[in-house]
């Protein structure tokens, strides 16, 4: 090969590698709002300082006026300050790509060199090339290579030495949106895929606490104070029913004055076990669950005229003698998707979202918190108001990633390894993977039992449970005993 041919090869290749820098840098400016702030602040000192006077950038501060030619600083007086906007909007927006693009660009080179170490065979004319490298946290990274020929079982034949190449374990590998693409879920420290709960329990050592999960940091609990309202998200058969139990068997042990109020429409069979305890009531159909709602807001105001002649700003259970009050919904879908077709079950439905946006605002001062589980999140199954006061959401795996972003606000749901019970713990701009507790049907048999003999003994609430059989919500003139 001769050397002009040489020389015209490594300049091609620079290109690419420019080209290639300059893309993934603009994906990932799209991605990281961090980086995309930035771009727009560069953006607005830009507009700022050409509007204000174009001409002092080129020829009065930058001590060029006497370097170059007469004609060519007249040139340049001439030329509309929009030009030299766009111009250096461009230079800084390619430069900006650049620097972002650059250290994923090197991550995807590096990856790419310990792979071609393997040898990764298949069929005439096969190949595989690393199209994105993706830090999800300090101890994960998601690779996706495009592999032309050469199908997921040859990785999954290959992981140890993949691991041995890379120096990192392989979570999982899973194809992506077809045959082609090859996802490698790496990580520096692997979760376990089973965390029993008894295996955790231990760390329920704060008041009303229960158990999120294991992550790459430890064991994660929460308080209810911390939320105060929970999200509990993911598809079916992926944990959430099952985390939905762990969570209120949590708070049930942790919590020495609860009353636990329950919306199941499966005709209460999904929170049978409850029923047995004194400190739980089920609402089983729309009529009862809007009662359960109403009751429960008329005893939010009541705290709150407590509240205002004490002058205290929250409720301390302790020194107020109040007990706290969870109200788990299960499925919240069915209870808050619009319907049509009944007038009847229309008017249950928009009562029990307005009871319930009340609470979602000014339930946590009263010693009131919500928890809801289901499958799909959007504004026809829990208002738009309502997702805006829930302080923590749990996201196991979803299918698509339009459903981990109206959850999460990002993907990181839909990238989860197909494992039940791993999910993504969300609260702020704190984003954890998690295995969540599993806690079998015998054990949260044996739990209740417990618990029903503990509280045989020792009532758990300060004040009697409230009446939640079908009343005025309907427009009945039968009077609902106060229970208060």
């Amino acid at each position: 090969m001769s050397k002009s041919k040489t020389e015209e090869n490594k300049f091609l290749k620079i290109i690419e590698s420019l080209s290639q820098c300059v893309w993934l840098g603009l994906k990932k400016m799209w991605r990281n709002k961090k980086e995309y702030y930035l771009l727009m602040l560069s953006t607005t000192l830009i507009i700022g300082a050409t509007t204000f006077n174009h001409r002092f950038l080129w020829a009065t501060h930058l001590g060029i006026q006497n370097e170059l030619p007469k004609f060519l600083v007249n040139v340049l007086y001439k030329i509309p300050w929009e030009v030299f906007f766009f111009a250096f909007l461009f230079a800084i927006l390619l430069f900006t790509s650049i620097l972002v693009g650059l250290r994923e660009f090197k991550l995807m080179q590096e990856f790419q060199k310990k792979l071609n170490r393997i040898g990764l065979n298949g069929a005439e004319g096969a190949f595989f090339r690393v199209v994105s490298v993706n830090n999800v946290d300090e101890f994960k990274t998601t690779l996706v290579i495009k592999s032309v020929g050469i199908g997921i079982d040859k990785y999954q034949q290959r992981k140890s030495d993949i691991e041995a190449s890379f120096a990192e374990e392989i979570d999982s590998i899973a194809n992506g949106s077809n045959p082609q693409i090859i996802i490698l879920y790496l990580t520096k420290r692997k979760l376990p895929k089973l965390v029993k709960y008894h295996d955790v329990e231990a760390q329920l050592v704060k008041p009303h606490s229960f158990i999120i999960g294991e992550s790459m940091k430890g064991v994660v609990t929460r308080t209810l104070e911390s939320l105060p309202h929970l999200l509990i998200a993911g598809t079916t058969g992926g944990g959430k029913s099952v985390f939905f139990k762990q969570t209120l068997v949590s708070l049930l042990k942790s919590t020495p004055r609860l009353q636990l109020y329950l919306l199941d429409l499966k005709r209460g069979v999904e929170m049978k076990e409850f029923g047995e305890l004194p400190n739980v009531r089920i609402a089983k159909t729309e009529a009862e669950a809007c009662q359960m709602l109403k009751k429960v807001k008329d005893e939010m105001d009541r705290r709150f005229e407590y509240l205002e002649k004490t002058g205290n700003k929250e409720i301390i259970p302790a020194r107020d003698k109040m007990d706290k009050i969870v109200v788990g919904i299960d499925e919240a879908s069915v209870l808050y998707s619009k319907v049509k077709a009944n007038a009847t079950k229309a008017h249950l439905i928009n009562t029990a979202r307005e009871y319930t946006d009340e609470l979602a605002k000014l339930a946590r001062a009263a010693g009131i918190h919500l928890i809801f589980a289901t499958q799909k999140v959007s504004k026809e199954t829990i208002d738009t108001k309502v997702q805006e006061n829930i302080g923590g959401r749990v996201c196991f795996r979803m299918n698509t990633m339009t459903n981990s972003v109206t959850v999460l606000g990002n993907k990181r749901a839909f990238e989860l390894p197909d494992i039940k019970g791993r999910a993504v713990w969300a609260s702020g701009n704190e984003f954890l993977e998690i295995q969540a507790p599993f806690l079998e049907d015998e054990e949260l048999k044996s739990e209740i039992e417990i618990l029903q003999e503990k509280f045989s003994s020792n009532y758990p609430c300060f004040r009697p449970m409230m009446d939640i059989s079908e009343g005025e919500v309907l427009g009945k003139k039968t009077q609902i005993p106060d229970g208060n």
